[in-house]
């Protein structure tokens, strides 16, 4: 995968990378070879601890269905995802799961508020105290915790268990019952993720998915509202993407194209807080004294048109010329 990824990312103006939930066993051989001048930085949460027949244990068991991945079905659980329902399940997988080296914890939050209400359908993720309690295990081992969330409700339970990232903007997924009292972040639990300094990643370009064009109004007109609650509150985002690697510019214009921010604030996301979310310990994103000599030279300044930001017109990382042909695009 490597092998097309890396030079995707460099296209995109991609130097580092956190990948949330990835299958151990193909992930490390590549700590080896990456990192480098001409390589990304990574960083690998491996599986991800979610409830029985949750997310994303679907999405893997069809990939290994279609002979898509490099394991076989019978491989994915405590590798691709531990599957988890109560604290002696959690008791059992722990320490395989710190045996594989993982550099943080993923853990899902999948429409949690079903487990308190009555409804139809069911939650694809973990309960609320489970995964409090896979919090506090992340927190002994020394390692961040973060979590996928669907809906308010989820970033909620996210905040009150003392997880160190929100990972998804609640309202890229609706159902057609669905309102958006499900989705709007509370002033309340904003103002508590910012105080406690919890990231959100933005993924809202996920939204643009949906075929139905009226629930991706809806859908939005949500995330707008979000974005706005969180950027009044004083939360830190971070730029990230659902999509293949490559593709990381989708969500930066959809975060222009919502207005919220100016192209000033959306750089600052860009080369400042996404790569301080994943390497906190280095000193990344501004050109000082110190900071490693990493950074793009583009055709245009960006802080006139952000499109301006996926025109590449050299690369520098880690002091040195990464090859042309890794960020080289037809125009």
């Amino acid at each position: 995968m490597l092998t097309w990824a890396n030079p995707a990312l460099f296209a995109s103006g991609v130097f580092y990378v956190l990948n949330p939930n990835d299958i151990a066993s193909l992930s490390n051989p590549l700590r080896s070879v990456v990192g480098g001048p001409a390589t990304v930085d990574i960083i690998f949460a491996h599986g991800g601890f979610t409830s029985p027949g949750g997310h994303p244990t679907g999405i893997y068991q069809s990939a290994a269905d279609r002979h898509l991945l490099e394991v076989g079905k019978d491989e994915l659980e405590g590798n691709a995802f531990y599957t988890i329902d109560t604290k002696d399940d959690i008791d059992k997988v722990w320490p395989r799961f710190l045996e594989s080296k993982p550099d943080a914890v993923k853990l899902y939050l999948y429409r949690s508020e079903k487990y308190t209400r009555k409804s139809s359908g069911r939650s694809l993720g973990l309960k609320p105290e489970i995964a409090a309690e896979i919090v506090h295990r992340a927190n002994q081992s020394g390692l961040r915790s973060l979590a996928h969330v669907e809906s308010a409700q989820d970033f909620h339970n996210a905040i009150a268990a003392g997880v160190s990232v929100i990972m998804h903007l609640p309202g890229y997924s609706w159902q057609p019952d669905d309102t958006e009292s499900d989705f709007l972040i509370q002033d309340s639990d904003a103002r508590l993720a910012a105080e406690r300094g919890v990231p959100v990643v933005t993924t809202i370009a996920i939204a643009e998915r949906a075929t139905d064009k009226l629930l991706l109004a809806r859908a939005r007109a949500v995330q707008v509202e979000n974005l706005r609650r969180l950027k009044r509150a004083g939360v830190r985002l971070a730029i990230g993407t659902d999509e293949t690697p490559g593709k990381f510019f989708t969500e930066v214009s959809s975060l222009a194209s919502t207005g919220v921010f100016t192209n000033r604030e959306i750089l600052q996301m860009m080369t400042e807080i996404s790569p301080a979310l994943i390497f906190p310990e280095r000193k990344l994103g501004k050109l000082m004294d110190g900071y490693e000599a990493s950074f793009l030279v583009l055709d245009a300044n960006p802080m006139e048109t952000i499109q301006a930001a996926s025109h590449i017109r050299l690369e520098i990382k880690q002091g040195q010329l990464v090859p042309e042909s890794l960020y080289l695009r037809q125009r």
